[in-house]
């Protein structure tokens, strides 16, 4: 019970903190940053609307867009296709989702971006579970982690593993499923 409070006071803790977010966000805007910070700082604030307001977020990510290909700034870029990426799969957009995703992939690999090459697996694969295909999606969710597993982010890697036990549940495999989520 109390776990389930403390998740819940949490939750609505993060949710009256997203205006406050949003406001410091907005007044970094104003301040003298550079190209990337700006780019960083539109795709910051996509990502607080990213379940609330496709709007928005196709505005800012339009934005990040804008400042990141200024300077070439491939995490810029690729985050914003990111966030763009989703807002088409959140809206039924899958085949401009994918389309975004398949976008991002030579950009990163180009650069060695093993963080954006997870984004853009892990975005693949939502936007195939989104579709109920579950069987592509864990395929989409392994090259994820692969790539997560390369960027030496322990978040990532949870964050792979958590999809694809996802997955597994969603396909029946709960042996499979709790592998998964043994590694969270």
């Amino acid at each position: 019970m109390f776990t389930k409070l403390l998740c819940c006071g949490a939750f609505s803790q993060v949710q009256a903190q997203t205006p406050v977010i949003v406001d410091s966000l907005q007044k970094i805007l104003t301040t003298s940053i550079n190209h990337q910070q700006r780019a960083d700082t539109y795709n910051l604030l996509a990502a607080q609307y990213q379940r609330t307001d496709s709007l928005k977020v196709a505005s800012f990510t339009a934005e990040a867009l804008r400042w990141a290909k200024r300077d070439n700034y491939v995490q810029g870029i690729c985050q914003a296709y990111y966030y763009q990426g989703y807002n088409y799969t959140r809206l039924g957009h899958f085949l401009q989702a994918e389309q975004v995703y398949n976008k991002m992939i030579p950009l990163a690999q180009a650069a060695k971006d093993y963080h954006s090459l997870h984004l853009a697996w892990k975005g693949l694969g939502i936007n195939l579970a989104y579709q109920r295909k579950s069987r592509k999606s864990l395929e989409c969710f392994k090259k994820s982690l692969s790539f997560a597993k390369q960027s030496d982010d322990k978040t990532l890697v949870a964050n792979a593993y958590n999809n694809m036990g996802n997955n597994y549940k969603n396909l029946g495999n709960i042996k499979q499923a709790l592998h998964c989520y043994q590694h969270l």
